[in-house]
């Protein structure tokens, strides 16, 4: 079952100290208090792990990577992969916007075409073959490069 990796905070072991960031409420959503035992804080990761029969422990996905649209939760790395193959692997990024009136946030997807070639109509064709309608990007944003950092 997937979960969501925390670690115990020791502010005396400088493998465990946090010191949290320059912006306060920053620091604050990423503290969870009485986790492990009372009077104890650990670190919220963000990143939510699977484990094997053996014990391994694999990255899935970011808890804060989500968006939730029509009722469900879509994760955008799980967008991003499906529209970076179906573009042969271009640069793409998805996430939540809110729309106006609406419940939710619609996917937009920020992807790379410096050579404008791609063809929207048959881009949608293989959208709908690999990704359900609440996980398919409501807007498309067609950029020469997408932003990394």
């Amino acid at each position: 079952e997937p979960g969501q990796l925390v670690g115990r905070i020791n502010q005396q072991d400088p493998l465990r100290r946090f010191d949290g960031y320059a912006n306060e409420s920053a620091t604050s959503k990423k503290i969870a208090y009485n986790v492990f035992k009372k009077g104890d804080s650990a670190y919220l990761s963000g990143d939510v792990l699977v484990m094997d029969e053996l014990g391994y422990m694999y990255f899935k996905d970011r808890s804060g990577d989500t968006f939730r649209w029509r009722g469900e939760n879509v994760s955008t790395t799980e967008v991003e992969g499906c529209l970076s193959h179906l573009l042969n692997m271009t640069d793409v990024a998805v996430y939540g916007v809110e729309v106006p009136g609406i419940e939710g946030k619609a996917g937009m997807a920020a992807i790379a075409d410096p050579d404008n070639k791609i063809d929207p109509d048959l881009f949608y064709q293989d959208l709908i073959k690999v990704l359900p309608p609440y996980a398919r990007p409501v807007f498309l944003r067609i950029l020469p490069v997408v932003d990394t950092t």
